[in-house]
């Protein structure tokens, strides 16, 4: 998780593993780096989810809204993810929380003690 300042728009073309197709705006050089950064190092962006722009835009400021925070997951682990949103309170800032498959998440780690 991280603020990346990075607008990755709402277009998929050329980061199909890395990019669900439904984030807003516009892609900028930032947004470019992070979906670069993430093909790279086998991540994915939280735009796998269908939201109101409500629920996505992570800073709004002089009328203008954007989604510049987002969860980062590796690709295999995606599977784990049952939603990520923001939650409303600050007038500029909101905060992106996750919901994981706590089933999915605990056969994993029982699968990872067994192995130790």
């Amino acid at each position: 998780m991280g603020d990346f300042n990075g607008h990755v728009g709402k277009w998929i073309l050329g980061f199909e593993g890395v990019h669900g197709g439904k984030g807003i705006g516009e892609r900028n050089l930032e947004g470019r780096m992070l979906l670069e950064f993430c093909d790279e190092k086998e991540l994915c962006v939280n735009t796998w989810f269908r939201k109101t722009k409500k629920r996505k835009v992570t800073f709004s400021a002089g009328g203008n809204e954007t989604e510049i925070d987002f969860m980062l997951v590796g690709r295999k682990n995606r599977k784990y993810l049952r939603d990520v949103k923001t939650i409303p309170g600050e007038l500029q800032y909101r905060l992106v929380v996750a919901d994981l498959d706590k089933r999915k998440v605990k056969e994993c780690v029982r699968k990872g003690m067994a192995e130790r």
